[in-house]
């Protein structure tokens, strides 16, 4: 078992790991300044880059699946 300040994460059964997150709200508060607001705007554009993506994927689930499989190996 792994912690940090996003919560733990806590190996399972079968081989897999599982992000169990701190309870909200955060503590201390979160605080939105600038570079924040900039980097939450940064992964909103990724991901409607990647919901994008999965309108011209003859397979969206396999998409995904290896993706998580890449992620895990």
């Amino acid at each position: 078992m792994m912690e940090s300040r996003m919560g733990l994460t806590v190996q399972q059964k079968g081989g897999s790991q599982a992000d169990l997150p701190k309870p909200l709200p955060p503590e201390p508060p979160i605080h939105f300044d600038d570079e924040l607001h900039h980097l939450l705007s940064e992964a909103d554009r990724a991901l409607a880059r990647l919901d994008g993506m999965t309108t011209v994927l003859p397979n969206a689930d396999l998409f995904v699946a290896m993706y998580v499989k890449k992620k895990h190996c």
